[in-house]
């Protein structure tokens, strides 16, 4: 991504993409040109507090305001998060950016869609996002029409297959089942008390149901299985085994309606920093699809939410 000079007083276009961890802001100018880079904490409603949200957009509206970049000269914004297809999440996004000052028109975009068209220039292609929680998305053109398949994505209590959350969840299980006699004994009993400083699975107990408790801190707990598989634990890595086999189970969900467009990409932390689940992915890929050309995401979904914001701006001319 290349970063212009920085002009104070200017009209600007705000481009935006909220995870569940942080929240990267893109300031362009009117041709899509990125002139600032802005990071801040968690966006996502299905995993945060409106309040914990509300705070955050607040306190980056006003770190732009010091860049220079006054909400009121923003001419349009766009927003790339998880759990907009809800109407009222999405009311409370729009709802906020309005109290800081953002009186322009606000485009609001899945998570999916933007990590696609960050992904791919034509916004066509397939997209494996594995990070506090798990999608797949693939988009084609069939005779002059875009057709979307999407797999997954809904929701830590019910899906999520493969995420950094369903791995902390897992981590968690074997640690209390390890305990019990139930399994065989794993590393990650350990590592998991020593992270979260505790001494005994009693006090994991109440650590988890703890009403505070957010889905983020679970899938927090995701980095300790890498670190466990590391060291040769059995128990860590049938648990990396499990993320891999779902994330493929979705990958091919949406690959099989598409053919002759086997480009994917893999995005999102379990997938780019784990190298266990995503060896064992793209082996599991290649089984039923060796003709699949699948690389790493190198772009970031933000410029993923301006590259759709500059194309509806392009349609509307």
């Amino acid at each position: 991504m290349e970063i212009y000079e920085q002009t104070q007083g200017r009209n600007y276009i705000l481009a935006v993409d909220g995870g569940g961890t942080k929240t990267i802001f893109l300031v362009a100018d009117c041709r899509g040109n990125v002139i600032t880079r802005l990071e801040a904490g968690p966006l996502n409603l299905n995993g945060q507090k409106k309040e914990a949200v509300r705070d955050m957009l607040l306190d980056a509206a006003g770190r732009l305001k010091q860049r220079g970049f006054e909400p009121a000269h923003c001419m349009q914004a766009g927003i790339g998060t998880a759990g907009i297809s809800n109407p009222e999440s999405a009311g409370l996004l729009k709802e906020i950016f309005r109290s800081a000052g953002f009186i322009c028109e606000i485009n609001m975009f899945g998570d999916h869609e933007t990590a696609l068209a960050a992904a791919f220039p034509s916004c066509e292609g397939c997209i494996l996002i594995a990070g506090t929680g798990s999608v797949c998305m693939g988009m084609m053109e069939s005779e002059g029409n875009k057709k979307l398949y999407r797999a997954g994505g809904y929701g830590h209590l019910i899906d999520d297959g493969g995420s950094a959350y369903f791995i902390g969840k897992e981590i968690l299980s074997a640690a209390v089942q390890s305990e019990d006699c139930r399994e065989k004994k794993t590393i990650l009993t350990q590592m998991i008390f020593k992270k979260l400083h505790l001494s005994c699975v009693e006090e994991m107990i109440r650590w988890v149901y703890d009403e505070k408790r957010t889905k983020n801190e679970i899938a927090a707990l995701a980095v300790l299985c890498g670190d466990a598989a590391g060291e040769r634990d059995k128990t860590a890595c049938e648990i990396l085994d499990r993320s891999a086999d779902e994330l493929a189970k979705l990958a091919k969900a949406v690959l099989c309606h598409m053919p002759g467009k086997h480009d994917l990409v893999f995005s999102g932390s379990v997938l780019l920093k784990n190298e266990h689940v995503c060896r064992k992915t793209q082996e599991l890929l290649l089984e039923e699809f060796p003709d699949i050309h699948i690389k790493l995401a190198k772009t970031e979904s933000a410029e993923g939410t301006l590259r759709l914001m500059m194309k509806r701006k392009a349609g509307a001319k």
